[in-house]
């Protein structure tokens, strides 16, 4: 078992549904999926549905905070994911002070907005779009230069020492670009950690 791994899902597969224990995060690799989620009560529910394509990121929320799958989400045409383990990854920050630090701050910031998010609609498995996750790893990163923590960790990550801008999927969360250049520098030292 690794940190990442691919998962391949035929046309009209299920990746997870509605109630579910959430375990992964998971990013499209290649295809699409559909997302659908429901407002209200049962009777007087409405659905939601999205798209999720190539490079989306879809249940960011396991890897901060315990979570339930909000709705569900089925292949619509042949496609792979890559999922990544909240266990593991939690594990593997865990052990390295940088790496901890920061997904530490950006998990306070994450399940602060997340607990004042006003739009119940809008808490579901996608709840962190890009533009949110870029402010959230602002937020986080300003904590950390605030609470006198930064002992020049914020400083090498903003000046590419740390997270290189060449990292596979940097541009899916900001938060994902740091974790990857943090992780590659963990490989490289001779941890197990398998993209």
């Amino acid at each position: 078992d690794s940190l990442m791994s691919q998962r391949y899902l035929p046309k009209g597969h299920e990746l997870f549904h509605i109630g579910s224990v959430c375990n992964d995060a998971f990013v499209v690799l290649d295809g699409e999926l559909r997302y659908t989620w429901y407002i209200g009560c049962e009777e007087l529910s409405r659905a939601n549905t999205v798209l999720i394509n190539l490079k989306e990121w879809i249940c960011e929320s396991v890897l901060w905070m315990k979570w339930l799958h909000q709705g569900q989400s089925t292949a619509t045409s042949p496609c792979t994911v890559v999922q990544l383990s909240s266990a593991k990854f939690g594990a593997l920050v865990r052990r390295h002070p940088v790496a901890f630090e920061l997904s530490s701050a950006y998990a306070k910031v994450y399940a602060s907005r997340f607990n004042r998010c006003s739009q119940v609609d809008a808490r579901n498995d996608m709840w962190c779009t890009p533009d949110i996750a870029e402010d959230l790893m602002k937020e986080a990163s300003d904590s950390l230069s605030c609470d006198g923590q930064d002992s020049g960790m914020m400083t090498a990550i903003s000046s590419g020492n740390v997270l290189p801008r060449s990292a596979t999927m940097g541009h899916i969360t900001p938060l994902w670009g740091q974790m990857t250049g943090v992780l590659r520098r963990l490989r490289a030292n001779g941890d197990e950690v398998t993209p």
